[in-house]
């Protein structure tokens, strides 16, 4: 991500000496399959992802009724089920 900062350009991805895969920005508006609480196969929606300098990347996914939540990439391989 590049943010304006002093008339200049600020590499916040470079600073962090993190960056966004090319995987990872592939995976937006991709469905996936995984058990929810009480072990039934649901759908989600990855509606978003990024790079923290804290957990890596990570991931926003949406299920059916539109609740939204953030999980890292680790979390992301251990719930699919495809």
């Amino acid at each position: 991500m590049k943010l304006l900062q002093d008339g200049g350009f600020f590499d916040a991805a470079a600073v962090s000496g993190h960056k966004l895969t090319p995987k990872s920005v592939l995976l937006l508006d991709v469905k996936i399959h995984c058990l929810d609480e009480s072990g039934r196969l649901v759908e989600r929606t990855i509606i978003d992802c990024g790079t923290s300098a804290v957990s890596g990347d990570y991931y926003v996914i949406q299920d059916e009724n539109g609740m939204k939540t953030q999980i890292i990439a680790a979390e992301l391989d251990e719930i699919c089920v495809d």
